[in-house]
């Protein structure tokens, strides 16, 4: 994530409960360009200026995806891949993380980046007791969940069911996410899997 937006003040002394811009893609896809002279405007609606742009997105993009040699997807198998995960009524938070199934879990994983996965893999997982939607930053400890991950080579995936670490009594996030050598792929920007113990 990108710093906060915010200074930070007495009221708002928490920097991870800041509000934040995400910097994990080019950042220029989040960035809205400042036109302040009329040559700047008439370039960008040029063809030559749009032809430009367009370039300088896909080499970013290119370079960035390419870049990604290890990366992972962690679903619920039963996602359907693309799918709009579902508003929540009120004023608060639109979107939460989905309310973790009892028992074990069935994962879909699949392999995102660029090479084979290496053989030594671990999922693991932590819970973090929390009533925001979602975590910023993985739990304290991570543990592995004991299940054989294959060496998928790109593109490829697996379902896999695990069994979670128990949760505390207060409402809880878990974070899920593929470890190798020490790094999960949610460091490398792969977004980690997240559930909840209880609905909001």
């Amino acid at each position: 994530m990108a710093p906060p937006l915010l200074e930070l003040t007495p009221e708002r002394a928490d920097p991870l409960a800041q509000p934040t811009r995400g910097g994990l893609m080019p950042v220029v896809l989040a960035e809205v360009g400042s036109i302040t002279l009329r040559s700047e405007h008439d370039l960008l609606a040029s063809t030559e200026g749009q032809e430009a742009v367009a370039e300088g997105l896909l080499l970013g993009l290119a370079e960035y995806l390419g870049g990604r040699d290890l990366a992972a997807r962690i679903s619920l198998a039963d996602e359907l891949s693309g799918a709009r995960p579902s508003p929540v009524e009120g004023e608060g938070p639109l979107l939460w993380a989905p309310v973790a199934p009892a028992g074990p879990i069935s994962l879909r994983l699949t392999n995102t980046g660029t090479t084979e996965w290496p053989s030594g893999a671990d999922l693991v997982a932590g819970w973090t007791a929390s009533d925001q939607p979602y975590l910023a930053v993985p739990p304290t400890e991570l543990a592995g969940l004991d299940t054989p991950v294959p060496p998928l080579g790109p593109g490829e995936s697996v379902v896999l069911s695990v069994e979670l670490p128990s949760a505390s009594e207060a409402r809880s996030l878990a974070w899920i996410s593929l470890m190798v050598d020490g790094t999960t792929t949610a460091d490398l920007g792969s977004p980690a899997l997240q559930l909840s113990s209880e609905t909001p």
